[in-house]
């Protein structure tokens, strides 16, 4: 039996901000299916050794000329291609990063449903260096704020311990505890260069392994949304007696509006989030500061970072100008 095409329905054209909206589906929608054939028709393979001239680009691929100037402009406005001075196209993605990324999406009915999530721990030792490097200006930040002379910094779930390192390179006589995985300690390790006497890498588990007991400052940067509720409070009261009394707990977060609004940045990266970590969430700052005070925290303040984040800080105890 021959098969017919199935004709698309006559679409409502929408009015206004319904307009809009439909707009903006649309382009979200063309980037990915610019990327889409990006790969089924292999051009950031093709782009690979170096860049290309768009016709000679289009000959490579069996691609129509005209076409495909209008597909790498797309996938341009994507961020998966750029123009070199000479007009000529080059990879700013490379293919199998840019097919993960596709992928994962494609995990998220599977994640609604209840499904399990796409595996990522094997990734964390290549993706703490990146995020380390990108997120820099905030970790500058958060430094400045808790860096003092001579001070025991534990950095829970540090990854390449970003504020750590620069907490030492402005205060030599500081020492930093680092906890986490141990794939991504040996990665931490090589990265230390002539400041490993200042660092003590210790493998294990947040929730369960022994902590030291001496620590000025306990930081969590990036980690809490990575837990479920009770563990958020759990992990927040072992910080708390891992610091000394009237020393500090601090966790830098992206967090929601309190008004309820949406914030597009943080909104994008919650939902890409559930993908990897369903039990996690990103919260408003009330909801912290709650688990906050009942893990025996004062003094609780919150400072904008740049970006979309926010460090919240707390002090254990009596504050420090009050110890005796």
């Amino acid at each position: 039996m021959a098969e017919h095409a199935v004709p698309l329905a006559e679409p409502t054209i929408p009015q206004g901000t319904a307009m809009l909206a439909l707009r903006r589906l649309n382009d979200a929608a063309g980037l990915v299916a610019a990327a889409d054939l990006a790969l089924e028709r292999g051009l950031l393979g093709l782009l690979a050794p170096g860049p290309m001239d768009v016709g000679a680009l289009a000959v490579a691929a069996g691609l129509d000329p005209k076409p495909c100037e209008v597909l790498v402009r797309q996938l341009q406005l994507a961020g998966a291609v750029a123009r070199t001075p000479d007009g000529r196209v080059a990879a700013r993605v490379d293919e199998p990063g840019l097919r993960y990324t596709l992928r994962r999406w494609r995990t998220l009915p599977r994640v609604v449903d209840g499904g399990p999530p796409e595996p990522t721990a094997h990734l964390y030792p290549t993706l703490t260096p990146v995020l380390a490097d990108w997120m820099l200006p905030s970790h500058r930040v958060v430094a400045r704020t808790v860096g003092r002379a001579g001070m025991h910094l534990l950095d829970l779930g540090g990854g390449m311990s970003p504020v750590g390192q620069l907490v030492v390179e402005a205060h030599p006589d500081a020492r930093v505890t680092v906890v986490d995985r141990p794939e991504v300690l040996r990665v931490l390790a090589d990265r230390l260069d002539g400041r490993a006497d200042r660092f003590a890498l210790l493998a294990g588990d947040l929730l369960v392994d022994p902590l030291p007991a001496d620590a000025d400052v306990v930081l969590l940067s990036g980690v809490l949304h990575l837990f479920g509720d009770d563990d958020v409070l759990r992990i927040l009261r072992r910080a708390v007696r891992a610091t000394v009394d009237g020393g500090t707990v601090a966790v830098a977060e992206p967090l929601l509006r309190e008004d309820g609004e949406i914030d597009e940045t943080i909104t994008a990266y919650e939902i890409g989030l559930h993908l990897r970590h369903p039990q996690g969430g990103i919260w408003p700052y009330s909801r912290l500061a709650g688990w906050f005070a009942r893990a025996g925290l004062s003094d609780i303040h919150r400072l904008a970072l740049p970006g979309a984040g926010s460090l919240v800080v707390g002090t254990v105890g009596r504050p420090a100008t009050d110890r005796t």
